[in-house]
Order: structure tokens, then C-alpha cells, then sequence
């Protein structure tokens, strides 16, 4: 994982605030910049590696409450202190249930939907069955889930 001096500036804003920061500096700004200055509740789907680990170890270590979706946890997602929550496909309606239940009582400040697949085959050898399961979880995998926690997202949460 790179450290906050390696990270551009549109996701260093992320970082806590230094010594030198203080944040009643930028109170005025609170509405503005939410991210800096609230702990918030942020749900990562596909969390266990990738962009998705990058993401859950980013907000984390910024002091947010990860919840860390995914089928099957890495040692990485691991130890980074996140809530993991394995088990989850979002291709599969029982298991975003399960999801919806287990976040039933959080209120949901950044729902992040990132899992997804990656069928790469040359044309003349695609599977189709293959091109199906990615198009539900890519397309249909983030309308799922976002269905299924609207419930616990209030008029000011966001939805990537």
C-alpha cells in the first residue's frame, strides 16, 4: 500500500488531518468536505484485493468504519481493522440479503459498489455463461446492492 505522500491530492484530502491542520480550521467548510472531519460509516463491495483493498485500507486508516464486503477475505483486508463481511456475491440475491440484514441497523454514509469480473476471451472462444455472470456482477451486481441497502442510506449519503 503506498503512503499518503505517494497518493495524489484528490485522495490525500482524505488523509487525517496533521498537527499542523487543525480541524477547527476548516470547520467552515464542514458541509463541503465531509470526509475530513466526520467518522463515517463507508461500505466497499469487492474489498478483499484491488482497488477495493486500496479503497478499505484508504478510509480506514483516514479513522472511517469500513465495512468490507466480499466473497472470500484476504489476509490484507484483514489486517487493516476493518468490519469484513465475507460470504457476499453480489450476483446472488440471498447473499445481498444477508448483507442488507447484517447492516440493517447502520446508517450508511459512502456505499462504494467496486466488485466485479473480468472475462477476458478473444471472440471467437467467448463463453457465454461467462459474459452472463459478468454482467451480473458488473451491471446488475451494483442495482442490487444499492437496492437492497437504500434502507440504511439517509438523504445525504453517496453512491459510487
Amino acid at each position: 500500500m503506498p503512503n499518503s505522500a505517494e497518493l495524489p491530492e484528490e485522495l490525500r484530502k482524505f488523509m487525517p488531518a496533521t498537527s499542523v491542520q487543525k480541524r477547527e480550521d476548516f470547520s467552515s467548510i464542514n458541509c463541503v468536505y465531509k470526509e475530513i472531519f466526520e467518522i463515517m460509516n463507508v461500505v466497499i463491495t469487492g474489498a478483499n484485493k484491488g482497488i477495493g483493498l486500496a479503497m478499505a485500507t484508504l478510509y480506514s486508516e483516514s479513522g472511517h468504519h469500513v465495512f468490507a464486503v466480499c466473497r472470500q477475505a484476504s489476509p490484507e483486508l484483514e489486517a487493516i481493522g476493518a468490519t469484513v463481511i465475507d460470504g457476499i456475491d453480489v450476483a446472488d440475491d440471498a447473499a445481498v440479503r444477508k448483507l442488507a440484514e447484517v447492516l440493517s441497523t447502520t446508517t450508511i454514509d459512502i456505499l462504494i459498489n467496486n466488485a466485479g469480473v473480468l472475462s477476458n476471451q478473444p471472440l471467437e472462444l467467448l463463453d457465454f455463461n461467462d459474459i452472463q455472470q459478468q454482467i451480473n456482477v458488473n451491471a446488475l451486481g451494483p442495482l442490487r446492492t444499492s437496492l437492497a441497502l437504500k434502507p440504511c442510506l439517509n438523504q445525504g449519503s453517496k453512491v459510487i
